[in-house]
This record gives C-alpha cells, structure tokens and sequence, in this order.
C-alpha cells in the first residue's frame, strides 16, 4: 500500500456519512469532547496527548472559567512500543489532570491535577504511568512559565505559600466561597467582616496579593526548599543552570490621571529577583524599576538577562530595556543609539518588547525615536560598533523571531521564509512556507509563545504541509491533510489533529509513509447532520470587501425562508468560518447548530472597527444590515423575520444595534454592558470576594478607554461620548423586544442587565431578563446550558415567529405556563 493509501485510509472517517442524519441538539452540545495539546518528550519515546471528558461529566461546576481543566485528561503513547494511547491514570484519578514540562530526560513529565480548587504539583514516570503527588499547590501558568525543570534531579517552581490557594483559581472560587463565610460571621456577631481598599495616600491599606515562594524541588525526593517568598508570576532559569529570574507583582501602584488606561494596566509594580541556584544568593539587580512582562531572555552563556523596565508611572514608551549582569548584580540599559524598542500591545493591551540573543549581541525589535515621532520598525543587533539592521531588505519585519542562534535568524513575511546572517543579509529560503508554526510546551504560558528556537532553524507552513526552514534551506518538508493542524513536528514525525464536518475530532502520527490515528473524539457526532457554513461576499460601510458566513437549517424545505439570527462581534473579520461555531467546538456561549437545527438560519458578518474613532457603538447597524441585504439575495432566508444575538463585546452591539434601526424583530443580548457610564469603574465579583487576589477596577476602566471600548477617555473627561454609545441611555429607540440573559458573578455587572431592562420597563417596551444564578461570563453548569438555550428558543418562536413545522422542536420545555 502506497503512503498516500495509507494516510487515505486513516482519514476515512473525514468523509463518512451516517445514513440515518439527526439532528443537533443543546444534549449533544453539553456532551462535547475536546482533543487539546499534543506533546513529545525529549528523547522522542514518549508522546502525551490532552484530553477533555465529556463535558456533562464533570463531578461539579464551580470552576467557571477553568472548567475545562478539571475535566482534563492524558494519555501515553509508547512510540518505541505498541504505539497505543493509554490514560496517564486510569479511572476518577486521571480526572482533572493537566500537563507541565518534562524533564530534560524525557522520562518525567510534571503534571498538575484541579481539584478541590486547588493545583496541585505532581511528578510522573512515564513509563510505569505512576504520579507522586508533592502537596505543593502551585499557580496556574499564565504569563510566562511557573513550574521549570534544572536537571533530570531538580526543578523550581512559583507554589502556593501560607495556605493561600492560587490567585487565578481563587477569584472563580473566592465569589462563591468567600461571602457566605462573611454573612455568617456578621450573623453571628462576634468577628468583624470588614475589608478596606485604598487609594492616594491610603493605597497601602490594599491588601497584597497571594502569598508565594520560589522554590527549589528534588525530583528524587519531593522535597522542597524555599529560595525568595513574594508574589511572583513567572520565572525562567538560565541555560546553565546557575540562575532563576523570577518576575513578581509588588507595590500597588495608580495611572496617572491624565494618562489613558489600557485592559492589561497592573495595579501593581513589577520587580524581578534573581537567585543563585548554587549558593541560595538571593538579589533583586533592578531595585524598584518596573518590569515589563513577557521577556525574561536569558543569553546562551546564562550569565546575562534582558528585560524591560521603567522608571516610576513612566508611559511604557520611555522605558529601556536593560542588561542584567546576574554575577555582577547590575541592570544596566543597553545603549541603542537613535533607536528604542517597539513597544507592542496585544489584544489585552500588555506592553510587550520583542528582544532576543544572537550570540553574545542583543537582538530587538526596534523603531527609529526622533523628536519627529517614530518610524519603521526593523530587527537590530545591537552590536559593539552600532546597531545593525537586520530586516532592511524585508518588506516588513515580522514580530517574532520563529529561530535565532549565533550565526542569524529565521523570519516569515507576505513573501516566504527568511534566513538572514549577522550582517543582515538575506536569504529567501521559500516562497510559500510563510506561515509560522508555534508550539508551546505543556505547561508554558503566553510568553512562550513568543520566544524563538535557539536551535537555528524552524518549522513553518505552507498550508498544505509543513517543512524546516534553516540555514541550509528548506528540507524534511511533508504534506498534511487539508485542514489538519500540526502539534509536533521533529524531522522523523509529525503528529497532527483533524476534524471532519461532523466535529469528529482525531489525532494521528505520521513517521515516513505510515499514519496511524493515536485518539478520536465526539465519535457520537458522526450521525448528526450539521449545517456547513456558506460565504456571503458583501460590501462594507466603508467600501471595503467583506465576508460573512451563512449557517442555514439543514433540512429546509424547498420554497421556503428561514427566519434569520444575526450574530454581531465588533473587531471580528472572517477570511474563513469562524472555528468557535464549528462542529465539535466546546464553545458553548453562542451555538449557530443548535439554531439551525431548530429552523433559524444564522448570518455571522465581519465587523472590521476603527479603535482610533472612539465611538465604539456609531454605524453598528449599517454593517449587519449590509450583510443581512447581501445574504438575502442570495439565499433562502426571511429579511422581514431577523433577530440579532450577542455575547459580550457581542451583546453590547446588539443592544447598540437595536437602539439605532428597527429592521430587527428581535434582539437577544448575553453577558454585555449596556451603560458604559456604570459600568466604568466597579469592582468584579472575585475582587469585591477576595481583595487580596487583586482589587483595582483597572482592567475595567483599560477596557472602556483603551480596549474594546475604545473610548479613549475616562467618563470625566468625555461624559457625551460616554453617553452617546450606551444603549441604556438610548432605551426610547428600541422598537424591538429584547431579551436579556445575565450571570450574577459575571465580572461584566448583573447590573448592566438590569439597568436596561430598566430602562425597557420605565418605556413599557417588551423586554425580558434571564438571570443564571451561580454563573460568571459564561453558563457552566449542563443544567444552565440547556435553559438558556431553552430560553433562547422560546423567545425566538415568541417574537421573530414560528420555525418551519417540519423542523425539531429541541424538546423545549414549556418556559412560560
């Protein structure tokens, strides 16, 4: 059999059809299955693959957001044996196991199990599949790394100190827990219940943040010894073993006043610590500047570390990056003559510096600092005699390094992959593998995402296949099947995950011609008939091309039109189906299938949006109904009969929506702010619980002036513009009913929900409000999952009219008597 007959008969499943199609309902949906991470251990033996249980069989549904992490699961695979997916530990005790790094051996992995909320540290043999548990509850990797291994003997770790439970695990938890506790104690009258928070001159009084220490394990014993105490949250150790920088949050700190906040501002100072591993030396080289996260860039000789820092409530853009000299103690800045590091923002709006080693020069992602502003950005190696630019003759300097060693760097653009030396002369290795291929560790967090190979090559994508890309050119390249996305690529394998249109997930590994699926998921998907998204091309507001993406009931019949369900997301614009509203998907908030199984059609439009106008809710309408028109021309759906239905940033702009047309018969709005007057400055639920887990409305306020919000002022500064897009204050315009569904431990205020319905009410306009007790942003619960879609249902059949009497009725039940 030819390797092409053998990856066909692996994937035959991709295109196997039940003969007897069903339909899709809110039950199959709260039983999904993921299939996560794939990870090869060094030494190429060992292969660990996550897992997600069927949803609905979770013991309980009180980790809100880190749901899926309880119901995780991992399996070994022998690639030197029978090649044979077994579970890590079988049974109840694999459940909520989660996966860490491995030792640089390859025979241990560190894994992490979730349950009773906490995140315990454990040691497993790969081999036997046996886990020692260390009692250690650790913090869950976020901004970086929190667990990393020395030697094969001795790894460091960010755990838990005092009792406390870890920060980004409590404050889903302390909402729950943490009330409760304080009603009781003021019944019972005898223990105080206050908590304070301060600001100004009594900013001291904020409670610090979870209590950690940075630890030193032996892989041999478990035995743990505690090197500095704070609150770190990332760490990195040096490529020989002498040094762990470790970044922490320290002093509360406010923005200044007139200074526009972003989501990612932090409450607190940064600072970094570094410890000698060898003699216990404990420094912290950068004294009180604030540290920038997502770089700690240790150079190869690991005696030097790059980070970026500024001085004071400096705007990032005046910071430096700096050269720690962790045997001399010292954080000097690193000279760059003219130049300044690019300071990028990601979608949460953290400061972020793109800095690197080649060799024993730093190499930075820079922009010309004139008096006249900034320019183009390039890659620099910031060499003795100068910097030397890099990426001059690209057409644009990507932002992350996919490879950097000694000798010069691996890069992509628009125009293929790229060598390019020292000197900063290129090499253009391909014309079509221009697309990087990431993959984190387990356990890594988002910095790593960004941190280049030292290895001198990297593998990239042409979309059909994957190949490396290093100084000798492009070789080992092998094709994929369309749609399968890689989690390991070495030279001798690839191992990669595909889904099919039914959400039937599989992992297979390809070594040479032979493909051999590893694990299936949603197998019970495979009879389900599904509706397959269809490309509605149309013109937006401002001329551009666009896209949305038309879901239509899977049995219409013919000659008729289906009502239509608009689902808006500002920001979003779709070359492709989105990959949340696909078959399989576990995101459970916003399901176009169980709609279209109901008889809906669902219209997902792009929305592209223009931060810098600051008027987040203008021209909302025009965009929808400009998709809405082109995809009534094309297919069979109802303009007469349209609702809209939000989540979010997506609820808002239903409500905005709705406050500025009245083509819609029907808004449904979950999870969204509706007054962003209101809902500028309080507190989330887990801040108002558990003040010591971080208190300050930063994050909200960032994301009104700065994020999603995008207004661009605080409400003193532009209380009209404020005023102008809240839907709330605009309640008179709404001629269509609306539907309100809320949680009340969502950080997005029960409040807003009720403040419009309010509103609605004052106007005796239809308006209904859902409230899910015991949720946050999202529905976890199977049993709030299946109401709310329930709710869903019944108000779509109430006000945009009856689906097709040939379509399933769900099994709803009767919501009002």
């Amino acid at each position: 059999m030819s390797s092409f007959a053998r990856l066909t008969a692996v994937l035959l499943f991709m295109i196997a059809s039940s003969a007897a199609a069903r339909p899709f309902s809110v039950d199959d949906l709260v039983k999904v299955e993921g299939l996560g991470g794939a990870y090869l251990a060094p030494g190429g033996r060992w292969l660990v693959i996550e897992r997600t249980a069927p949803y609905d069989s979770a013991k309980a549904y009180d980790d809100d957001v880190f749901e899926p992490f309880a119901l995780s699961r991992l399996d070994v695979v022998d690639l030197d044996g029978a090649e044979v997916a077994l579970p890590l530990l079988p049974g109840e005790a694999g459940d909520g196991l989660n996966p860490g790094p491995f030792s640089p051996d390859g025979r241990t992995m560190a894994v992490f199990r979730l349950q009773g909320h906490s995140w315990e540290l454990g040691l497993a043999d790969l081999a036997s599949r046996q886990v020692r548990w260390l009692g250690l509850n650790v913090e869950p990797a976020n901004w970086g790394r929190t667990v990393q291994w020395r030697s094969d003997d001795e790894l460091v770790a960010i755990a838990m100190a005092g009792g406390d439970q870890p920060s980004r695990i409590n404050r889903v938890w302390a909402q729950e827990s943490a009330p409760p506790a304080r009603w009781a104690a003021a019944t019972a009258g005898t223990t105080p219940t206050d908590t304070a928070v301060g600001s100004g001159r009594f900013l001291g009084l904020t409670p610090p943040g979870p209590r950690t220490a940075l630890m030193r394990i032996s892989a041999a014993t478990g035995g743990a010894q505690v090197l500095a105490r704070g609150t770190f949250i990332d760490l990195e150790i040096s490529p020989n073993g002498e040094y762990v920088a470790a970044l922490g949050e320290e002093a509360p700190h406010q923005p200044g006043a007139g200074e526009v906040l972003r989501t990612g501002d932090t409450e607190r100072r940064r600072g970094l610590t570094v410890a000698d591993l060898a003699s216990g030396a404990v420094t912290r080289p950068c004294g009180d500047l604030d540290l920038a996260s997502h770089l700690l860039s240790w150079s190869q000789t690991g005696d030097r570390l790059l980070v970026f820092a500024r001085e004071g409530d400096a705007d990032w853009s005046s910071g430096r990056l700096r050269e720690v000299d962790a045997k001399q103690n010292r954080c000097g800045p690193v000279p760059m003559l003219g130049l300044r590091p690019a300071t990028l923002y990601g979608l949460e709006g953290f400061p972020m510096i793109r800095a690197d080693w080649m060799g024993a020069d730093p190499v930075v992602l820079s922009e010309p600092f004139t008096a006249g502003g900034t320019g183009r950005r390039d890659w620099f190696r910031l060499a003795a005699g100068g910097p030397v630019n890099l990426t001059a003759s690209m057409e644009a300097a990507a932002p992350t390094l996919l490879a950097v060693d000694a000798a010069g760097l691996v890069v992509t653009d628009s125009q293929g992959a790229w060598r390019i030396d020292r000197a900063g002369q290129a090499r253009r290795l391909s014309t079509t593998f221009n697309r990087p291929v990431i993959e984190l560790g387990p356990g890594d967090g988002d910095r790593l995402a960004y941190v280049a190979s030292r290895g001198g090559y990297a593998w990239v994508s042409d979309g059909a296949g994957v190949a490396r890309a290093s100084a000798d050119g492009i070789d080992h390249a092998r094709s994929l099947p369309l749609a399968a996305l890689p989690l390991v690529t070495t030279q001798d394998l690839v191992v990669w995950k595909i889904t099919d249109a039914h959400g039937v997930s599989a992992l297979v590994a390809q070594r040479g011609g032979d493909a051999r699926e590893l694990l299936r998921v949603n197998s019970g998907y495979a009879d389900i008939s599904f509706s397959k998204p269809m490309a509605v091309p149309f013109t937006g507001t401002k001329g551009e091309a666009l896209t949305a993406w038309l879901y239509l009931p899977p049995d219409l019949p013919t000659g008729s039109k289906a009502p239509l369900v608009v689902v808006p997301y500002p920001g979003s614009v779709y070359q492709a189906p989105p990959r949340a509203y696909a078959p399989g998907s576990t995101f459970t908030e916003v399901n176009p299938q169980v709609l279209t199984a109901a008889g809906y059609a669902v219209l997902v439009p792009s929305m592209p949006r223009d931060p810098s106008s600051h008027e987040p809710a203008a021209g909302l309408a025009d965009q929808v109904l400009a998709a809405v028109d082109a995809a009534a021309k094309v297919a069979p759906i109802d303009p007469e009969r349209v609702a809209l239905w939000g989540h979010s940033y997506g609820g808002y702009a239903a409500l905005a929506i709705a406050t500025q047309t009245d083509r819609f018969r029907s808004v449904i709005e979950a999870a969204g702010k509706s007054d962003l007057i209101s809902a500028y400055g309080p507190f989330t639920p887990p801040a108002r619980s558990a003040p010591e887990d971080g208190t300050s409305p930063i994050s909200t306020m960032g994301w009104m002036e700065n994020g999603q919000g995008a207004l661009g002022a605080s409400p003193a500064q532009e209380i009209e513009r404020y005023a102008r897009n809240s839907p709330a204050l605009h309640a008179d315009q709404v001629t269509a009913p609306v539907l309100m569904i809320h949680g009340d431990m969502d950080f997005v205020p029960l409040a807003q929900g009720e403040e419009m319905f309010s509103a609605l009410y004052r106007l005796h306009k239809d308006a209904l409000l859902v409230t899910l007790w015991g949720e946050g942003h999202t529905a976890t619960s199977p049993a709030n999952i299946r109401r709310m879609y329930a709710w869903i249902l019944w108000w779509l059949d109430q006000t945009v009219g009856p689906r097709s009497p040939a379509e399933p009725d769900q099994g709803n039940e009767v919501l009002v008597r």
